[in-house]
């Protein structure tokens, strides 16, 4: 009871963190299979603020973005014979893990960031990301308690049973996961 919640459309790109020091970008990686993460630092300077005006110590956890668009424009730079790439979000995984991704693909990559170490609330740390210059969630205060949200028959979490398949092609295992909703409901951040 008491808590401020905020609600946001569920992206699904992948998830990456950010590091500012004094205002500088200092450290930026994404978290791979078993844990293993990957240092994106030089990748993420080209799509996220280089310098932001902040002292001190500022963390942005952001979903990495590839539209569709830019998801075919990938395919026709990496191979313009096959199609390699299917999905955003595993366009979005190659662009910032693979070695041999062109410069200019890295341009396709939009962030949005959904939490920030800034503040008391979600929503506090959010509109501080914006006064910042990151593109983030759109994100609106929908009721001030939990309880409210629970009488108006919204749930904390989706109820899904997940799939995952794994699949090897020219020197990269990927995973796609299916996920069968069971039961709609809300997910909530706090």
């Amino acid at each position: 009871k008491g808590v401020e919640l905020c609600i946001s459309p569920k992206i699904d790109g992948i998830n990456s963190t950010t590091e500012y020091l004094d205002g500088a970008i200092y450290n930026s990686r994404t978290r791979g299979r078993s844990g293993n993460a990957f240092n994106i630092t030089e990748r993420m300077s080209k799509v996220m603020p280089e310098s932001i005006d902040f002292k001190d110590r500022f963390i942005t956890a952001a979903e990495m973005v590839i539209s569709r668009a830019h998801v075919e424009q990938f395919n026709q730079i990496m191979n313009p014979n096959e199609k390699l790439f299917v999905t955003c979000r595993g366009s979005a995984m190659s662009i910032l893990r693979r070695e041999d991704i062109p410069e200019e693909c890295i341009s396709f990559l939009q962030p949005f960031v959904f939490r920030t170490n800034y503040g008391t609330t979600l929503s506090e740390g959010l509109a501080k990301a914006r006064l910042l210059g990151f593109n983030v969630v759109p994100f609106e205060k929908l009721y001030e308690y939990e309880d409210t949200l629970e009488e108006k028959g919204f749930h904390k979490a989706f109820d899904t049973i997940k799939y995952d398949y794994h699949y090897y092609k020219e020197g990269m295992t990927s995973r796609i996961q299916l996920q069968e909703i069971k039961k709609i409901g809300l997910l909530v951040y706090y």
